[in-house]
């Protein structure tokens, strides 16, 4: 193994490295939910929690809190009893659940919400979506010839630009995740 290879592979450990510290505050037990977005609905807009939220502006991002949470929670606690999650008995009297493509049943990732709870689940996932990221797309960049410090700081760009950020926690980054790894694999064809 060359000095090249050695810092190149100390590289993707510190671009895993700095997923968890970008989202350390989930090692103090905070969850990454928007909750200032759940007082803009129409239950709760003129609750006194209100001004715990002032002065905050967001794009319109309510999917997050009135789909996307509440999905993995009930995918979280049909999971945990062994159960599986065909029918979503909570939207109107029932909807698909498996059948529906956003609800993630199958995607390897949302298995944690089989074995974790639900709010750590949730949380570890942002960490694991960033490091697969970065450490994909320096793979892929250093695949194309370029430097290991080129290469680790497209992985670093990719992982914590405001695309991905903005949409951790949503389908469209649990597939947009792998465009890396598949332009790689294409590559290496």
């Amino acid at each position: 193994m060359t000095d090249e290879t050695t810092r190149f592979r100390a590289g993707l450990l510190l671009l895993v490295a700095l997923a968890v510290v970008a989202y350390c505050p989930i090692l103090a037990g905070y969850v990454p939910f928007p909750a200032d977005l759940v007082v803009q609905f129409p239950p709760w807009e003129g609750t006194a929690s209100r001004a715990c939220c002032a002065g905050f502006q967001h794009a319109e991002l309510g999917d997050l809190v009135t789909q996307f949470y509440p999905w993995r929670a009930f995918l979280n606690s049909a999971l945990s009893i062994g159960r599986a999650p065909l029918w979503n008995f909570h939207i109107l009297m029932g909807t698909p659940f498996q059948a529906m493509p956003q609800s993630g049943v199958f995607f390897p990732l949302n298995w944690l919400f089989s074995i974790l709870h639900a709010p750590l689940a949730w949380s570890l996932l942002f960490v694991v979506r960033t490091a697969i990221i970065a450490i994909t797309t320096a793979l892929f960049v250093k695949r194309l010839g370029t430097s290991s410090i080129a290469a680790l700081i497209s992985g670093l760009a990719f992982a914590f630009c405001g695309w991905v950020t903005a949409f951790q926690g949503r389908p469209q980054l649990d597939t947009a995740m792998w465009l890396p790894l598949l332009f790689l694999s294409v590559d290496w064809l």
